[in-house]
């Protein structure tokens, strides 16, 4: 249940506390490793990703595309998986970030949708999550 979580810390900011940065940093742990052998990204890469940071390079975009697909949010010919997305949100209803959280993510989940490089695509879609998420003040 604790897909979608990279884009989720990244929407919520700090309102939402230190339980999330934590589950952030426990399910990108799992495969950081892994997602930064596959990108050939390092951990500078990464740490500009948990700072909110829209990557620029393409093993940046590589990265985060990487853990959004082991996490279930994006498909691996680059679109995103709204059923993965919405089964993890669901769990965050009590929270009260969650219709901001919704509503950024419903006017996201199209973005990069035109996009053949599944690369381009998920940082699209985290760019589009990043800038939504500053303009309603959750970030």
């Amino acid at each position: 249940m604790h897909r979608f979580v990279i884009l989720l810390v990244c929407l919520i900011g700090a309102d939402a506390g230190t339980k999330l940065h934590d589950l952030f940093v426990s399910e990108t742990n799992r495969f950081l490793s892994q997602c930064l052998s596959e990108s050939s990204a390092d951990q500078a890469e990464f740490d500009k990703l948990i700072s909110h940071k829209i990557p620029t390079t393409r093993e940046g975009m590589c990265l985060i595309t990487c853990f959004q697909q082991k996490l279930g949010v994006q498909n691996a010919n680059g679109t995103m998986n709204k059923e993965g997305i919405f089964t993890f949100i669901e769990s965050l209803k009590p929270d009260s970030s969650y219709n901001q959280i919704k509503d950024v993510l419903i006017g996201c989940l199209t973005t990069g949708a035109s996009v053949d490089d599944k690369c381009a695509a998920g940082s699209k879609y985290y760019e589009c999550a990043i800038n939504i998420g500053e303009k309603k003040g959750i970030l």
